[in-house]
């Protein structure tokens, strides 16, 4: 394979974030996958559903959340600072996975919830946790228990889960499983079989499947679904009155149970059961009241008021108010053929984003860059849109020694963003997955028929990347390593024994801070030049300006 011919130079990408701040909450559910922008007032701006690929398995639900979250964002996705994710299943809320999962989502168990969207989004930070832990956050926000610090959420649908929220801060617990009142024991529930493998569970007694078979065990064959059993009630039929009578009174028992252990100000009901009217929520308060204590008997219980937009809220309000680890180190970078440019930005800094990334492509390109290198998926894509010049790609990640596009899972990506060029480690340390830096070469050449750039640090793993199959060598990682020769400026010596010695083109890359350093890397025989910091972190640049400034005249100019 031969590298394209690079045209003029090259041109970085960063993300300023423009407008209001603004979040997008995101739902899984078993049948249904939904997201919302929301601002920071708890407006909900926009929302998008699509049924959730729940037989499809983890990667295709994750596209499909990415995908919504991209949809909703539009192109306010500049001002996005998080994405919230309520999920089914029980969630880790501190490493962004999935501990526990039923089986209506093919292998969700052990998804890496937060790194998988945030890799689908470009490294956006992503907060986590459970979707009615979300649902709770989201009436406390903006519902029915707006203003309360402490608030009971109970949800009863499919299953029968709760949320509490103390000091206006969900409680997950060690193991991230509080909140799942559904397995505490009632006595209408004794012997019955609970999804959980338990019996005696009031689940078993008062979900939404558990009413529909009870009803239909007694003989009842005027209703097809829950709703009908409602309708059959509210006009007094014996049976299904029975029915959300026992089931409303076990639930009831539950939750007197947690109020008298937990003590908040008041108790919000949701969840598809609680649409079952009186006679379903006469029996739940009569014996809430008959459980709890004294104390407890003037807390308020009330249905919940936000319906299908509490749990995106919820989400919103989880990524609003904590600062979600990213996944990755985002870092925007553009290369050139001559010189070229590389820059960088950083999670919280205020040109980070896609959107502003793009725009500083496609400004470089309009000084005369010959290609673009830069970082992240997200940005990849949308600077491939936006413009023709040769793109080389990269994809950081990861807090170990290699995160440079660190895996054949990464250079996959990248390469499907439409990058020319895909940008790997090219050092000769071990990789996360295990594979060499030729087999992933291999893959990538197979698999996509893209080209690969090692990135190296010295002169050996500079020959051996090219042994190994790399298109292209640079010498980004030079002084980067433990090992490789520190310097302020660009590694010159390495640039000129690569390009003399190499069969492949060398990009000279790292520490280019002027134009004199840029045309003396040409001159040492690099085919193209990438400029990063000196082109495209306006932070850098200007503490360069401001500190030469707040020095002394004596100490600019000594005697």
């Amino acid at each position: 394979m031969k590298a394209p011919e690079m045209r003029r130079a090259a041109g970085p990408v960063v993300g300023v974030v423009e407008g209001m701040e603004a979040a997008v909450g995101v739902d899984i559910g078993g049948t249904k996958t939904a997201a919302g922008l929301v601002d920071p007032s708890g407006v909900v701006l926009v929302t998008a559903t699509r049924p959730t690929p729940a037989a499809e398995g983890r990667e295709a639900i994750l596209d499909t959340a990415a995908e919504l979250v991209r949809s909703v964002a539009g192109d306010r996705w500049g001002s996005i600072t998080a994405v919230g994710v309520g999920s089914a299943g029980v969630i880790d809320p501190e490493r962004g996975v999935v501990v526990s999962a039923t089986s209506a989502l093919a292998g969700w168990a052990g998804t890496d919830l937060r790194g998988g969207l945030s890799r689908r989004l470009g490294g956006l930070p992503v907060a986590t946790g459970n979707d009615v832990h979300a649902h709770a956050l989201g009436e406390q926000w903006r519902g029915a228990a707006a203003g309360c610090a402490d608030v009971l959420l109970v949800a009863v649908g499919t299953g029968v889960g709760a949320s509490i929220v103390l000091g206006g801060k969900v409680r997950y617990g060690p193991r991230s499983v509080a909140g799942h009142a559904g397995h505490m024991p009632v006595p209408a529930a004794a012997g019955a079989p609970c999804p959980c493998g338990g019996t005696g569970h009031v689940e078993a007694v008062a979900s939404g499947p558990a009413l529909l078979a009870e009803y239909r065990r007694r003989g009842g064959t005027r209703a097809t679904d829950l709703a009908g059993v409602a309708r059959l009630a509210a006009a007094g039929d014996p049976p299904a009155t029975d029915v959300l009578a026992t089931g409303g009174t076990a639930l009831g028992q539950a939750i007197g149970g947690l109020m008298n252990v937990i003590d908040p100000e008041i108790v919000v009901i949701g969840g598809g059961v609680a649409g079952c009217g009186d006679p379903w929520w006469q029996p739940v308060r009569a014996a809430i009241a008959a459980e709890t204590l004294p104390a407890l008997r003037d807390v308020p219980i009330v249905p919940a008021a936000l319906s299908a937009t509490a749990a995106l809220l919820g989400a919103a309000r989880l990524a609003l108010t904590t600062t979600p680890t990213p996944w990755a180190t985002t870092t925007a970078t553009g290369t050139a053929a001559g010189p070229a440019e590389a820059g960088q930005a950083y999670p919280g800094e205020p040109m980070r984003d896609p959107g502003t990334m793009c725009r500083i492509a496609q400004a470089a390109a309009a000084g005369g860059a010959a290609g673009i290198r830069a970082q992240g998926i997200e940005d990849l894509r949308r600077i491939r849109a936006a413009l023709d010049l040769p793109l080389i790609g990269l994809w950081k990640d990861g807090d170990g020694e290699v995160f440079i596009t660190p895996t054949l899972d990464h250079a996959l990506a990248v390469a499907e963003t439409g990058a020319d060029i895909v940008a790997v480690d090219g050092t000769l340390r071990p990789r996360p997955d295990g594979r060499t830096f030729a087999e992933i070469v291999v893959a990538v050449h197979d698999r996509t028929g893209r080209l690969v750039m090692a990135d190296v640090s010295t002169y050996e793993e500079g020959v051996a990347a090219a042994e190994a199959g790399a298109d292209v060598v640079g010498t980004t990682l030079a002084g980067h390593t433990p090992y490789s020769r520190p310097g302020a400026g660009p590694d010159l010596e390495l640039v000129a024994a690569l390009s003399h010695d190499l069969p492949v083109p060398v990009i000279a890359e790292g520490r280019i801070h002027t134009p004199e350093q840029a045309a003396a890397a040409v001159e040492a025989g690099a085919h193209a030049v990438v400029v990063g910091t000196a082109i495209t972190h306006p932070t850098t640049i200007t503490r360069w300006f401001a500190d030469s400034v707040s020095r002394s005249p004596q100490e600019i100019h000594p005697k």
